[in-house]
């Protein structure tokens, strides 16, 4: 007597084990997606059921920061001062821990020039999948203690990588 039910592992083999959202490709946990997109479809889903409260967190009245500035100036500039230094030492940390600041490539030191590279690519990717700007980055960089992959380019060579090859690569080799 033979069945037409299919097995558990014949099943397994035929669904992806990679998340549908085009670009992400990380291991799917439920409905095709993973975490993270997972997660977000939650959200959404929610807030289309209850629109009462997306309304409710709406947006801050007109002239909250204004109000808020004009009752206490000092405490608001002390506190942009010191999110500011954080911001920098955070920075400072990343930069030394990858070589300081210098171009891994052709050695400028300038600080306004440099940036941090993701050496195989991949770091719009990062940002987009993690929703993440430049200090999320640098935040979980620190947390993983400084992982391999990341080096400081300044933006002329970091453009170039990614259009052609860096001309100070190029010289390096000899070729034009």
């Amino acid at each position: 007597m033979s069945t037409n039910r299919v097995g558990l592992h014949d099943l397994a083999e035929r669904l992806p084990v990679r998340c549908r959202v085009e670009g992400c490709g990380l291991p799917v946990i439920a409905k095709y997606l993973c975490k993270s997109h997972y997660g977000l479809m939650q959200i959404r889903l929610y807030r289309e059921k209850h629109p009462e409260y997306v309304k409710r967190q709406g947006r801050r009245p007109k002239g909250w920061y204004q109000k808020l500035k004009d009752t206490n100036p000092e405490k608001i500039k002390l506190t942009l001062q010191t999110a500011q230094r954080w911001r920098e030492k955070l920075k400072d940390d990343v930069y030394q821990a990858y070589g300081g600041y210098e171009c891994a490539c052709c050695g400028i030191s300038e600080k306004a020039f440099l940036s941090l590279d993701h050496i195989e690519g991949g770091g719009c990717r990062e940002r987009r999948v993690g929703k993440m700007g430049v200090y999320s980055i640098y935040s979980r960089l620190r947390k993983l203690g400084f992982p391999p992959g990341y080096q400081i380019l300044c933006m002329n060579c970091n453009y170039a990588k990614g259009h052609g090859g860096c001309p100070h690569k190029k010289e390096a080799d000899g070729s034009r």
